[in-house]
């Protein structure tokens, strides 16, 4: 049987010897499957996640942590690589693909400007990055004239697109964008009022007959009688890079729960690592969590696309799938 363990369920085992009696037989339970090959349980680039972000509190639990992970999973792999279209089963050294993703993200743009501007060196001579071509192109591109309008709606907006609102240029808008999607994995507030915004507008929206109306004529194969919810759900990402990949679909539909407000994640990159580990929990029989939210979201995203895999605490999954 294959298992896909949530990061807290490897803190647990990690440290089952300092718990309580009443929660220690459930992880060293837990610890036997597995090492006795009752389990086959597999680690991914979201465990990466939850270590990095405990490196830069504290690095000195992750050789603590990188050890638990090798044992348990033996370095048995799952991964979506970078345009790939599904997760890649594969052995990769636990403690190599750590510090290769610590790697990775030093050497992140800290901005869109860095992006551009990035040089090269090609057969010792130092060149510009191709993508410098489209600085110029994109700074004398304006924006259309009415997006002045979005700041009118929304505070959010200041805060999302600062620069454009002064420059009004295509550039302007990138660099706002890609500032945004850095703040977001830092300001916590901010996607709290992102999904504020959102629900607030849906909600609206939600009595507007006047506009399902206008949205059944713009789409004629949409059903007459879906409310303003139903056609929510509707709503598909557009495919505009040629790949079609499971995992958009499965974060849009992840994510449309967490915007609902019911059991929703107070930080964005909490709430991208847990569709990140029920995507892969996915491809497994069992998804163990002890995280509330994440178990939720993760039932309802399984349900709604029709996957088999069944979510458990660990205490439920030692009860009733191991009956011990």
């Amino acid at each position: 049987m294959y298992v896909y363990l949530d990061w807290n369920v490897f803190n647990q085992i990690e440290k089952r010897n300092s718990l309580l009696e009443s929660e220690r037989k459930v992880y060293v339970d837990l610890y036997s499957s597995i090492v006795n090959k009752e389990l086959a349980c597999p680690y991914s680039n979201a465990h990466l996640n939850d270590l990095i972000r405990g490196y830069k509190k504290n690095p000195s639990y992750i050789e603590g942590h990188i050890n638990i992970i090798t044992e348990l999973t033996n370095d048995l792999c799952i991964c979506q690589y970078w345009k790939q279209t599904k997760p890649l089963w594969h052995s990769r050294s636990v403690k190599e693909f750590f510090y290769s993703a610590i790697e990775e993200k030093e050497l992140e743009w800290e901005s869109f400007d860095d992006l551009l501007d990035e040089k090269y060196e090609l057969s010792e001579t130092i060149v510009m990055s191709p993508l410098a071509i489209m600085k110029p192109l994109l700074k004398m591109k304006p924006v259309p004239n009415d997006f002045k309008q979005i700041y009118q709606t929304d505070p959010i907006f200041n805060i999302i697109y600062p620069r454009t609102r002064i420059e009004m240029t295509e550039y302007a808008l990138c660099c706002d964008l890609y500032n945004f999607s850095i703040l977001l994995n830092k300001d916590f507030s901010l996607y709290k009022s992102l999904r504020k915004f959102l629900i607030q507008t849906l909600n609206k929206y939600r009595q507007n007959v006047q506009l399902v109306k206008t949205i059944n004529k713009l789409n004629p194969d949409t059903p007459k009688y879906l409310n303003m919810d139903q056609l929510f759900e509707q709503v598909a990402i557009k495919d505009s890079t040629g790949i079609s990949s499971a995992y958009d679909k499965f974060f849009d539909t992840f994510f449309k729960f967490d915007l609902k407000g019911y059991k929703s994640d107070g930080q964005f990159p909490n709430m991208i690592d847990d569709s990140l580990h029920s995507y892969y929990a996915a491809q497994c029989e069992y998804f163990i969590t002890n995280d509330d939210r994440c178990k939720y979201k993760a039932e309802k995203t399984f349900e709604r696309l029709k996957i088999t895999t069944q979510v458990f605490t660990a205490e439920m999954f030692a009860k009733s799938v191991l009956g011990k």
